[in-house]
């Protein structure tokens, strides 16, 4: 097995490079050393750089936000595409449609809100789950109004000392990120009891924030869907976020383009869907919790036993970007 030490070694045999976010550039506190060194360079050398990320929020906001960190378009990459971005140009469509129900026309918003996502869309908020055609899930998070359920669940929330903002928290409300799905179980009961349709975003089960590996969507639309829910989802690994992502560049042959994320599950499997080259990182994000030691070296028995498990082909594997 080889493993390369950094994006660099492998740049040379592709026109398009579309890296992962959050595990692969950002740390969830801040952006990689070297990280806006080498997309310069890349930049530089013609490429087209994408990053493409499974957050719910619209590029523009997410990229505002990654501005103020020094993370520049045309300096650092070509274009920035979120799900949540791709999904509102479905929803702009009126093209949703449930096997329970064709044509949904209300949703509630469960968890954090997301009303950007719905602008401009035929699809009304409604504040009472009994009124609504489907659900939304949000990212589950609970608000410090909830003070019964945060003094039950103090013990699950992960920035529950000092009140901790996350990245993409805008006003002065505060929202705890919790580390298991037992804070939300008596939601996902409510949405079992209405037997309403879901529509999920993103297929993340948890994501690092404030250096804890906290509850995300794709853990609410699992649980959900075991007990007969119906979900529709959005995201890597499906291929229709690759082919929306990627439309632009639909002239250029796929083995010129090459995906770069930290998770086998959403990147490495989304590449394989769509047909495009594929590149692990193993240093940073979700696979630096499984394969490097204490020492900080590679457990290269323990990544092949992933990887022969997975049911995934990886193209390439390297340690960081930088």
């Amino acid at each position: 097995m080889k493993i390369y030490q950094n994006i660099k070694d492998i740049s040379d045999s592709f026109s398009v490079l579309v890296f992962d976010c959050h595990g692969v550039l950002w740390s969830g506190d801040g952006f990689f050393d070297g990280v806006f060194d080498t997309l310069e360079y890349l930049m530089k050398q013609g490429k087209i750089i994408y990053i493409l990320s499974n957050s719910t929020f619209r590029s523009e906001f997410v990229e505002s936000k990654y501005k103020k960190f020094g993370l520049e378009q045309g300096k650092h990459y070509t274009k920035f595409i979120t799900n949540g971005e791709i999904v509102h140009e479905f929803l702009k469509k009126g093209l949703l449609k449930f096997e329970t129900n064709k044509t949904p026309k209300t949703y509630y918003n469960l968890f954090y809100p997301n009303n950007e996502l719905f602008m401009d869309t035929r699809y009304q908020k409604v504040f009472d789950m009994k009124d609504a055609d489907f659900v939304y899930v949000g990212i589950p998070r609970l608000h410090s109004t909830d003070v019964e359920k945060i003094e039950k669940y103090k013990n699950y929330i992960s920035n529950f000392s000092g009140n901790k903002k996350t990245f993409f928290d805008d006003t002065n409300d505060v929202w705890y990120d919790c580390l298991s799905l037992d804070p939300f179980m008596d939601d996902i009961e409510t949405v079992k009891h209405f037997n309403l349709p879901v529509l999920s975003i993103n297929p993340d089960f948890t994501a690092k924030e404030n250096g804890d590996y906290v509850t995300r969507q794709g853990s609410i639309a699992n649980e959900l869907r075991k007990s007969g829910i119906e979900v529709i989802e959005f995201g890597k690994p499906l291929k229709i976020t690759f082919e929306n992502a990627l439309a632009d560049v639909k002239n250029i042959s796929n083995d010129k383009i090459l995906m770069i994320g930290d998770s086998i599950a959403n990147d490495i499997k989304g590449a394989n869907n769509f047909g495009i080259k594929s590149a692990l990182v193993l240093k940073t994000g979700f696979m630096s919790v499984d394969v490097v030691d204490n020492s900080g070296m590679i457990d290269e028995k323990k990544l092949c036993q992933i990887i022969d498990s997975s049911d995934v082909n990886c193209d390439f594997f390297i340690e960081k970007i930088s």
